[in-house]
């Protein structure tokens, strides 16, 4: 087959840039990816990955995307751009597509579905959607979403949120009963995780809770700690590049987010042992199976937050029963696993 190449344009996460590209860099159609951004990922080395830079001022970064984009697309080998957060990143890649160029995969993994393409600009994104080569979705629920939107079935596939997997410890000690991990900021409701936590605490004296995160809710949310007197049970990590050590310490994951797509750190908390409680945001509900290896909680609400986390340290049995089949999903998140949804689209290009 002849050589391969790919465009990115991407703003997300130096973390989950890097996950999302690995499978690509490290598949064997795969002979280049040209990195339309920023900077490389600080999270580890991306193999056959070169950084194409951009302005980091966004008034200026989204001029010069276009125009790196338009350039790169005049290469012979690229056949393809790829784009995690397809507005406005994925734009970036329609007008050489148009021009047949190259061929468009969207990935869409969150507000960009749930927030954007249903929002007032709605219309004109799903038209855009339906132009694409290829959409991907993090989980079944999006899926039948996009597909109702009017994308063709047979171009939306569902793509996992892989991660090395093996990086995640299983067998660490259980020294905290909660774990959040994500972004202070409102969406994440942390607020309702502590007044939950509150509630847990009365009962169980020796219960800790482990925030690792920053964000702008930082301040207030350890003044709420404080109001709720279990300021001296949180332990604020703050952000940490890596959070594998943290989690394989944990118990149980909680999270009361009122928008999500399919967060990584659920998955990183899943496949080092920790057993998820959290709001069916996104397509969570597709990866936690309520009363079998987790808990999904409507609303969010902190009293209802505080019953099933309090049920699990009441009943160490069912934790652990609900510990073994949360780990079950590790082999799905591996690399390897997300490389095999992207196979038959690289084949159709590399013709």
């Amino acid at each position: 087959m002849p050589a391969l190449e790919l465009i990115c344009c991407v703003a997300l996460g130096d973390a989950q840039v890097y996950h999302h590209l690995m499978p690509l860099a490290e598949h064997p159609l795969v002979e280049r990816i040209w990195l339309v951004r920023t900077h490389l990922p600080r999270t580890g080395p991306l193999p056959r990955t070169s950084l194409v830079p951009v302005p980091r001022s966004r008034r200026l970064r989204f001029p010069a995307m276009q125009a790196q984009v338009l350039r790169l697309a005049r290469r012979p080998a690229v056949r393809g751009m790829v784009s995690f957060n397809p507005f406005p990143y994925g734009l970036f890649g329609l007008p050489p597509a148009l021009l047949g160029a190259l061929r468009l995969h969207m990935g869409l993994i969150g507000s960009d579905w749930y927030r954007d393409a249903q929002g007032p600009a709605g219309p004109a994104l799903r038209r855009t959607l339906r132009r694409a080569d290829l959409v991907t979705v993090s989980g079944p629920l999006m899926q039948a979403a996009v597909v109702a939107s009017g994308v063709p079935a047979d171009r939306v596939a569902v793509l996992p949120h892989s991660i090395d997997v093996d990086r995640f410890a299983t067998d660490l000690p259980r020294q905290v009963d909660f774990v959040f991990v994500g972004q202070l900021i409102e969406r994440k409701r942390v607020d309702r995780i502590l007044d939950a936590f509150a509630r847990v605490a009365v009962d169980h004296p020796h219960a800790r809770l482990r925030i690792v995160g920053r964000g702008p809710l930082k301040d207030a949310l350890r003044d709420r700690a404080a109001r709720l007197g279990v300021a001296e049970r949180v332990e604020f990590v703050g952000y940490v590049d890596d959070v594998a050590p943290l989690l394989g310490t944990g118990r149980v994951f909680v999270m009361a987010s009122e928008m999500e797509g399919l967060p990584f750190a659920l998955i990183e908390a899943q496949c080092s042992g920790l057993v998820p409680i959290s709001t069916p945001a996104g397509t969570i509900a597709d990866h936690v199976h309520d009363g079998v290896d987790g808990f999904i909680v409507p609303g969010g609400a902190p009293a209802d937050l505080a019953a099933r986390m309090g049920a699990l340290l009441d009943d160490p049995d069912r934790l652990a029963d609900m510990r073994r089949a949360t780990l079950q999903v590790r082999e799905g998140y591996r690399h390897a696993a997300a490389a095999a949804v992207w196979t038959p689209w690289l084949e159709r290009l590399a013709r």
